[in-house]
């Protein structure tokens, strides 16, 4: 592919976004921009039936001297948006970005600094989980995700310096995509770790900094959560490693074997007397109830909610057994070539 040295491209895939694109597009235009580069702007929109297009339109009529581009993604999906951004764009330094994550005045400097300065592929930082409202349901979502019991070594709880195997919202130096080929078309959802896993596969680098910080604002009901845990996280995470067995990590796998296990572990107690295997079931059922009570009560003290504290190991649990059962799915629909649903 090729590109301009001078340039740094952001690929936005939307649909939909018709309350937040003004303010994400405002967020960009604020960026500070390295010295002697230009930024440029490319939304690759996924068939939107709203005013997102009409409004983004309203935003460069007004803003004529912001470069801004719009593609069109019959495919709708997100790998799609991808990949047409990344052929469409003219820069070295590509930036993939969500429209509903905060970026601070100083991400892309921060991202474009880090990334030449360690001669790294891409480089990334921290995700951090933003609660709305100071809801009870966003306390849990955030919780559950942003602690090594909830969600294992992901970078969203790391916060040290260092080399790692994926970072979200990152800048990636355009010539890794000559090398290791675009985005799996066929990963509705995880293509972009699938893509981390990929480059670190071919010898590549990514590079997490403590400088580099984003802002979410996810899911605030704790039901919706599972819900895309069951649906969507659980069986990718399986679609994922049937595409590309590089990308198997165990923080991912280790559900379905609790579920697994969980479910087996009752049916064994119920019905049958191995008093070796139930003392094995019911002390590891044991050690996990304690990890997850200290664990509520480690976020309980850092919200200072003692309710949150109380209920959060149930909601560790559910979330455990729920992201497994997603995963169990997900292995169904291969062996019954139901396709990725």
């Amino acid at each position: 592919m090729t590109f301009d040295n001078q340039i740094i491209s952001v690929i936005v895939p939307i649909r939909n976004e018709e309350l937040i694109i003004e303010k994400f597009l405002l967020s960009m235009q604020e960026q500070l921009i390295p010295s002697k580069m230009s930024l440029e702007v490319i939304l690759v929109d996924g068939m939107s039936n709203d005013k997102t297009i009409n409004n983004i339109k309203k935003f460069i009529s007004e803003n004529p001297s912001f470069k801004i581009e719009i593609f069109k993604n019959n495919q709708i999906y997100t790998p799609f948006a991808m990949n047409i951004g990344l052929k469409e764009s003219r820069g070295r330094y590509i930036c993939i970005f969500g429209c509903h994550t905060i970026y601070p005045k100083d991400y892309i400097q921060n991202c474009f600094n880090e990334l030449n300065k360690m001669d790294a592929d891409c480089a990334g930082g921290w995700h951090i989980n933003e609660i709305s409202n100071n809801s009870f349901g966003g306390k849990i979502v955030a919780s559950i995700q942003t602690h090594k019991f909830g969600v294992g070594n992901s970078y969203k709880t790391n916060y040290n310096d260092g080399w790692v195997d994926t970072v979200a919202y990152s800048m990636y130096d355009k010539k890794i995509f000559d090398k290791v080929g675009l985005f799996n078309t066929k990963l509705i959802r995880g293509q972009d770790y699938e893509m981390n896993k990929r480059i670190i596969k071919n010898g590549g680098k990514i590079w997490f900094s403590s400088k580099i910080k984003s802002h979410y604002h996810g899911k605030q009901n704790f039901i919706q959560f599972l819900k895309k845990q069951l649906y969507e996280e659980g069986p990718f995470n399986v679609y994922m490693w049937n595409e590309a067995p590089y990308a198997l990590g165990y923080r991912h796998g280790i559900t379905l074997f609790f579920s697994l296990g969980f479910i087996i572990g009752i049916i064994l107690i119920s019905f049958f007397n191995f008093t070796i295997l139930n003392g094995i079931y019911l002390s590891i059922m044991l050690l996990y109830t304690l990890l997850a009570l200290a664990s509520g009560i480690q976020k309980g003290f850092e919200y200072r909610n003692l309710i949150l504290a109380i209920i959060l190991p149930i909601c560790f649990f559910l979330f455990h057994f729920v992201h497994g059962i997603g995963m169990l799915r997900g292995v169904f629909n291969l062996i019954l070539r139901r396709g990725y649903k």
